[in-house]
């Protein structure tokens, strides 16, 4: 009878173990395959042309490996920026390598717009480890009473 018991404890475990293991390897490989990620050449990439790469991966997250350098944002995107801040269409969001956390659910054109300009107004970009869902009314009212006191073109 103890050996039965044994064998019933010992075979949920083992189960657990085998699943465990090839779980693992599977996340190994997919974060530690370097050579298939994508970075990007901020030389000829405008925030716009990002935003719209972002829109085309749809629901996921893009991350950032290479920063772009901390001007890349300018004054005149900013107008062409805030157009889309109200948009709810499906975009990617903006990871940084450094980020330790993904966030779930999904983000928004919007989101993303707002994120750019949130790196324009810190002068780097991604402004912190990870953007993420948001775009509530007084937001976006917040973004557009800043763009006319600050008189982006």
């Amino acid at each position: 009878i103890k050996m039965k018991k044994i064998k019933i404890i010992l075979l949920p475990l083992l189960l657990i173990f085998i699943i465990v293991c090839v779980c693992s390897k599977n996340c190994i490989k997919s974060t530690n395959d370097i050579e298939n990620k994508e970075k990007y050449d901020w030389s000829t990439l405008t925030p716009l042309d990002f935003l719209e790469k972002l829109k085309n991966q749809g629901n996921t997250w893009v991350t950032i490996w290479n920063n772009p350098p901390n001007d890349w944002i300018k004054e005149e995107h900013i107008h062409e920026l805030i157009k889309h801040i109200e948009s709810k269409e499906k975009s990617a969001f903006v990871v940084s390598a450094l980020s330790s956390y993904l966030p779930s659910g999904s983000s928004t054109v919007g989101d993303e717009a707002m994120y750019l300009i949130n790196g324009y107004r810190n002068k780097k970009y991604p402004p912190s480890l990870y953007s993420g869902p948001g775009n509530p009314e007084e937001i976006i009212e917040w973004y557009k009473k800043w763009t006319k006191e600050n008189k982006s073109p």
